[in-house]
């Protein structure tokens, strides 16, 4: 009886529970590992009620959230039907609803501060996708794997390089030297630039080098450098290849 006395614990968790009752009497059902196991289950039940709540809530309703967030809520725990975390869900919400953006990064703040890590790096792909850097910005002090990528095969960096972000792609590249970023590429590839060589662009670009990179200094791209002198040919070849025209 005193193992299915309650349906919702785990075989295990019954039959340590009820050991340790005949064994040593009624207070040492606070065992610490029943007191983790039910910690970790009530922190996904919060997480499931702020998912319903972001899903549902008005974009002005933050007080509502901040009151749910005393109960330290498991950020990683999937909505049922989507399989998106409440964070994702608040990106999404953002690309229609602007202000939902601060919501986002809100969310992204909290995971920060409660120190749980991302259990889906595609959530900084993500937020870089939804025009929300800050949200990046903030997620990546959490360390997430930055060779994630998206179906365009485009990773983190990628995606901030062809977006503008620069800070964020120079912080990136220090937390994750990419292999296209050494010193012989990077000096072809300026080389070809300034004399507007664009056989000696196809061929460092074919290595996987960015081609949207941009010096520190002048903070100018491929694209930017041969507009300004006039190679029509690399600045064909740079736009056919993609690259950010803003």
């Amino acid at each position: 009886s005193l193992v299915a006395s309650n349906p919702r614990e785990t075989y295990l968790e019954s039959m340590l529970k009820a050991h340790n009752t005949m064994r040593w009497g009624r207070q040492s059902r606070e065992h610490p590992w029943i007191k983790v196991q039910t910690d970790k289950r009530k922190s996904q039940k919060f997480g499931q009620d702020l998912i319903y709540m972001v899903k549902l809530m008005k974009s002005n309703d933050i007080d509502a959230l901040h009151e749910l967030m005393k109960q330290a809520p498991d950020l990683n725990t999937k909505d049922r039907e989507t399989q998106k975390t409440v964070l994702q869900i608040a990106l999404d919400k953002s690309l229609t609803q602007p202000t939902f953006a601060f919501v986002a990064r809100y969310l992204a703040l909290k995971q920060l501060l409660f120190s749980q890590r991302l259990t889906d790096e595609s959530i900084i792909i993500q937020a870089l996708e939804t025009n929300n850097p800050m949200v990046a910005e903030i997620l990546l002090h959490l360390e997430p794997d930055l060779n994630t990528k998206n179906r365009m095969n485009q990773t983190c960096l990628d995606l901030s390089l062809h977006s503008n972000y620069r800070n964020l792609a120079r912080y990136m590249i220090k937390l994750n030297l990419p292999s296209w970023h050494n010193q012989q590429l990077i000096r072809r590839w300026q080389s070809a630039c300034a004399t507007g060589d664009v056989v000696k662009l196809r061929s460092v670009l074919s290595r996987g080098f960015n081609i949207d990179f941009f010096n520190n200094d002048t903070q100018k791209t491929a694209l930017i450098i041969c507009t300004e002198k006039k190679y029509k040919e690399c600045v064909e070849f740079l736009l056919k290849n993609n690259a950010n025209v803003n």
